[in-house]
């Protein structure tokens, strides 16, 4: 159930696989900084797009190959409904993945424009079987804690940036941003006023 730790429980615990998809790309940086995930959709079909960032590419395959093995568990857990997924890769079929017995090539498109799962619009809307709103608000506080609290490698500006962007209820004043990015007041206008 918890396999990757809050991800987890988010995507078991959210409303709808898209509530869970969508909470799962805000929150990856707290399993990884090595990818970059975002879900998008356009008519009637949805995308889990999936960027690794390692500059390895045996690495940056391996992690494109797990992620999808895992988001598909993981709705399919949630939901009670197999992820009707097909993985779309930017690059080719490796050798060794075509000579292995458990590859199915239906759920796999190949010299893709760019690495992403992509599935019917519709199965976002799929319930989850054990959504919990407490269970879920608790996750979600504790990834957004954990989120604050990550190294940011982004300079000051784009980190305030962010901090505005993803503002719920009106935009934080200059005291409470300093004090998110722990830092003073005085400190950030510097910082600021630098970059």
């Amino acid at each position: 159930l918890t396999s990757q730790g809050p991800l987890s429980l988010i995507l078991m615990t959210a409303a709808t696989a898209r509530e869970g998809l969508t909470l799962a790309a805000r929150y990856m940086p707290l399993l990884s900084t090595a990818l970059q995930v975002e879900l998008q959709e356009a008519d009637d079909r949805a995308s889990f797009f999936v960027t690794p960032k390692t500059g390895l590419p045996a690495m940056d395959q391996f992690i494109i190959y797990a992620l999808a093995a895992i988001v598909r568990k993981l709705c399919a857990d949630a939901s009670g409904q197999v992820m009707p997924a097909v993985m779309h890769i930017a690059g080719p079929l490796p050798p060794d993945l075509a000579s292995d017995p458990s590859f199915r090539p239906d759920d796999w498109q190949f010299d893709a424009p760019a690495n992403a799962l992509v599935f019917p619009a519709s199965y976002l809307d799929t319930p989850g079987l054990l959504a919990e709103p407490v269970a879920l608000a608790s996750a979600v506080a504790h990834c957004e804690q954990a989120l604050v609290a990550l190294p940011v490698r982004d300079g000051t500006i784009e980190q305030v940036r962010r901090l505005l962007r993803d503002a719920e209820e009106g935009f934080p004043d200059l005291d409470r941003v300093a004090s998110t990015l722990h830092r003073s007041r005085s400190t950030l206008k510097r910082n600021l006023a630098d970059a």
